[in-house]
């Protein structure tokens, strides 16, 4: 992938990012002293080094100095609902976890379209407004129940384009950073989020960790999941029985993205929910992923064009945002790792 056909032109703010990729040479060793120099400070340090006078100069170019001075990481309360028989834990505020929980009541089971329940949502939290988000996300557990999700990146490919001068990229949610955001106390926000759901009711029941580097992307991952593990017809003792497929996708000649026998009716379920399609939806456009076997219906797809005249025709960019997964059922565990991502679950 060609990083400089990602360089924002005609634009002031990035000039010292694109001075350093035009050095580079394709297939040479390429080196990054500044950013080594920060890491080994940081290291000898602590992270404290950040923020302190130490490397401060290099954020308060892009952000408010007295942030940066007073700036600690924040432990703060997550964001609880109840969902379609399943307790969801999320992110507090400043995080997409919010907007997940406020997506529930546009979830509408009767709607021509999920993608248009979701833009109605989207729309109505200005979700539809922020840029394109991609990360990497790591959830993990162990036997006691110890969930951890992790989300990292930044944002989208090369960020902000802020090139410090410690040689690290700004992540892209400084974009979306208001000044009243930084008073007393705030921080910058961001879409990402970890979900956690556990089965309402059940001791021991079903438990589920995934996270999302952009919560509208972690929402259809949800509403996937739900949909695939609350399907009446799917017995977990007969895992001959058939998830619902979309036999009218528009990609049904391609080559199937999941193995076509599992290790158990759980893999499957995981398999199916991850690797359904997802699209970016920016106000009036729906944006898909060309190069991702699952693909909406093209009975959506019409409902979506001719009926609501969304417009179609734009190709998510790539990387596309992936995920992994992580699910317990008493004390069996089973993982998925999505093949966006091109990762690999481990279970030991």
């Amino acid at each position: 992938m060609d990083s400089k056909a990602h360089v924002l032109p005609n634009m002031s703010h990035n000039l010292a990012l694109k001075s350093w990729l035009s050095s580079l040479v394709e297939q040479e060793l390429i080196t990054n002293q500044e950013l080594a120099a920060t890491l080994q400070l940081i290291s000898d340090e602590g992270g404290p080094a950040f923020y302190n006078n130490t490397l401060a100069s290099t954020l308060t170019k892009w952000l408010p100095s007295q942030f940066v001075a007073s700036y600690e990481p924040k432990r703060n309360a997550g964001a609880r609902a109840t969902f379609q028989g399943y307790n969801i834990l999320v992110s507090g505020a400043g995080s997409g976890g919010p907007y997940l929980i406020d997506s529930f009541p546009h979830v509408n089971s009767s709607s021509p379209s999920l993608v248009i329940s979701l833009s109605m949502a989207f729309s109505e939290n200005q979700l539809d407004a922020w840029p394109l988000v991609s990360g990497a996300t790591v959830s993990t557990t162990d036997t006691n129940d110890l969930f951890v999700s992790v989300v990292s990146g930044l944002g989208s490919i090369l960020g902000s384009q802020f090139l410090t001068s410690g040689g690290y990229l700004l992540n892209n949610a400084v974009e979306n950073t208001r000044p009243t955001d930084l008073k007393d106390g705030g921080f910058v926000p961001t879409l990402s989020t970890p979900v956690i759901l556990t089965q309402a009711g059940a001791v021991c029941g079903r438990r589920f960790v995934f996270g999302s580097g952009d919560v509208r992307d972690g929402i259809q991952t949800l509403l996937s999941l739900l949909k695939n593990t609350n399907q009446p017809q799917y017995s977990l003792n007969n895992p001959t029985t058939p998830l619902p497929s979309n036999t009218d996708s528009a990609s049904s000649n391609e080559e199937t993205f999941a193995p076509k026998h599992f290790a158990s009716p759980e893999d499957r379920i995981l398999s199916e929910s991850i690797e359904a399609p997802r699209v970016r939806i920016l106000g009036p456009h729906i944006i898909r992923e060309q190069w991702h076997p699952a693909q909406l219906p093209t009975s959506e797809l019409l409902t979506l064009k001719n009926t609501f005249h969304l417009n179609l025709d734009i190709s998510a960019p790539l990387p596309y945002p992936s995920s992994n997964i992580i699910e317990k059922i008493s004390d069996s565990i089973h993982a998925y790792s999505d093949s966006r991502g091109y990762g690999k679950s481990v279970v030991f």
